[in-house]
């Protein structure tokens, strides 16, 4: 029924927040703990909504209009406190949203200061969609699929060249933003999916600065250009971010884990 989706609706929202809720007030390796006693409260505020949807029931009667009236609005405020909640949790983590805000806006000085912190891209952050410049996609598809031979991949294979990717950049068929589509070697470790977001983006928009309407080659030859200094920028950026309270050790920017193997 339509009541069931939207409770499902709303269920499924408030539960990225209880998890970010109960992993902020670990201690210690105390999960569990916390998590009980989520449980419990959320029992105990169950109770009581049932309770309130009983009373509202008896005021708006069998009234089919009010009903979903009051249906609507309570599901709203709902989903209105829970993106509300997320917005006092700052999630340390890099996701392709939050990787885009944060390097977008990363000068790339490697300092600390130069760095959003993990609450300011959280503010930046939107529970709608919103038209983007540009597209990066990890592991989108098959390698036959975006690469269409054996020489295009080799020769963005000499793009990056004994690093932990590989990228190919084309243009959207309606609209013609840029998408690049990345894929890490089988061996990459988190930090360098990082890295690897950061770069591409840093090459895009010194890109759209000077050429809005770049292509590949363009793209192909600004990659080059910055991954000379590959090993100083991971590690200077690296740095950077843990000092200002990101946790590089998590990967949650491939869509899916599919990856290359050179034999």
């Amino acid at each position: 029924s339509v009541g069931n989706i939207g409770k499902n609706m709303s269920w499924m929202a408030a539960s990225p927040t209880r998890a970010w809720i109960n992993q902020d007030l670990t201690n210690d390796k105390n999960l569990a703990d916390v998590t009980a006693k989520s449980g419990s409260q959320s029992t105990a505020s169950r109770l009581a909504g049932t309770g309130l949807g009983v009373g509202l029931s008896f005021l708006i009667g069998a009234d089919s209009s009010l009903l979903v009236g009051t249906c609507t609005l309570l599901s709203a405020l709902h989903l209105y406190y829970t993106q509300a909640s997320l917005k006092l949790i700052s999630i340390n983590t890099i996701n392709p949203q939050r990787g885009r805000i944060l390097f977008s806006q990363t000068d790339f000085s490697y300092s600390a200061s130069s760095i959003l912190t993990p609450k300011s891209v959280c503010d930046s952050e939107s529970l709608w969609w919103r038209p983007l410049p540009y597209y990066i996609h990890f592991g989108s598809g098959e390698l036959d699929s975006v690469f269409e031979s054996h020489d295009e991949f080799d020769k963005s294979l000499l793009v990056a060249e004994d690093l932990p990717f590989v990228a190919k950049m084309s243009r959207a068929a309606l609209s013609k933003k840029p998408i690049v589509n990345i894929f890490l070697r089988k061996d990459a470790r988190p930090e360098d999916a990082i890295c690897t977001q950061a770069i591409v983006i840093k090459s895009i928009e010194r890109l759209r600065e000077l050429n809005p309407a770049f292509g590949p080659d363009q793209f192909d030859q600004e990659l080059a250009s910055n991954l000379n200094s590959w090993k100083e920028f991971s590690t200077n950026l690296l740095e950077a971010l843990s000092e200002a309270g990101w946790d590089i050790e998590k990967n949650h920017l491939e869509q899916t884990y599919n990856r290359f193997h050179l034999l």
